[in-house]
C-alpha cells in the first residue's frame, strides 16, 4: 500500500478524545455509562483542588439527564498565561488533554470537554469574576471578565453531547454511589492526587429534589 500526505489526518486534540474515550474515560462512546464517568472524572477533579484556610467544600448540582455543574470553595483556578504567548490557563486546562501545572490537578477537564455541546468555567479569584466558555471543537473563545466580587472557587458547567454518546444515555439516576466510591479510592505516592481529609461533598439532583452530604 501506497503511503503519502493525502492518508495522513490532523485532528484537533478533542477530536482525538472523542475517537478514543476508552482512554480518558475507560469506556467506549457506546457505552451507556460514559455520562456517569464523565461526572466522576469532573468530580475527582474538584475534589483534589488545593484548598486555603478553609476545609475543602465541593458542590454538585446534576441540572438534567446530561447537563451537571460541580463547584468548588478553593482559591480559584489560575487565569493569567504561564506565558504572554500563551492563552489563559482556563482556556488551556478546559482545551488541552491532560494539562495539569503544580499543584493544579485538573487533568480531566479538556476530557469532559470534548464530550460536551457546552462547557463554561466560572471563576473566582482576586476579586473578580472570570468566565470560560468552550466546546468540543475547541475553539478558544474570549475570556470574559465580570463584576467584582469577594468570592473564591471554580464552577464547571457541562451540557454532555447527546449526539455522541450511546442512545437514551444519561447520568445515573443514583449519583451517590458513584461520587462516594471517589472518596473510597485508595492511596498513592503524592504525585497522585486525593482528596484530603475533611473534604465535604453535597450533591443536589434536580431531578429528583433530593440532597446528599458525603464527608472524606
Amino acid at each position: 500500500m501506497d503511503f503519502d500526505a493525502s492518508r495522513i489526518r490532523v485532528t484537533t486534540a478533542l477530536d482525538a478524545i472523542r475517537r478514543r474515550p476508552l482512554m480518558y474515560f475507560g469506556m467506549a462512546a457506546d457505552d451507556p455509562g460514559l455520562p456517569g464517568a464523565a461526572l466522576s472524572l469532573a468530580v475527582q477533579d474538584a475534589l483534589t483542588e488545593t484548598p486555603f484556610e478553609a476545609t475543602l467544600h465541593v458542590e454538585v448540582v446534576i441540572e438534567g439527564p446530561l447537563r451537571f455543574s460541580v463547584e468548588d470553595d478553593g482559591p480559584g483556578l489560575p487565569i493569567e498565561p504561564a506565558d504572554p504567548r500563551d492563552p489563559p490557563v482556563i482556556t488551556e486546562l478546559m482545551t488541552t488533554p491532560l494539562c495539569g501545572r503544580q499543584p493544579i490537578h485538573r487533568t480531566g477537564m479538556a476530557a469532559v470537554t470534548a464530550v460536551s455541546t457546552e462547557a463554561v468555567a466560572d471563576v473566582w479569584r482576586d476579586g473578580r469574576h472570570y468566565r470560560q466558555r468552550a466546546d468540543r471543537t475547541g475553539e478558544q473563545l474570549p475570556l470574559e471578565v465580570l463584576k467584582e466580587t469577594g468570592r473564591h472557587g471554580t464552577r464547571l458547567t457541562y451540557r454532555l453531547d447527546d449526539s455522541y454518546l450511546a442512545p437514551a444515555a444519561e447520568l445515573p439516576r443514583d449519583v451517590a454511589p458513584l461520587l462516594s466510591g471517589i472518596f473510597a479510592l485508595p492511596q498513592h505516592p503524592s504525585h497522585v492526587p486525593r482528596p484530603a481529609p475533611g473534604t465535604t461533598l453535597t450533591l443536589h439532583d434536580h431531578r429528583t429534589d433530593t440532597r446528599t452530604h458525603l464527608r472524606h
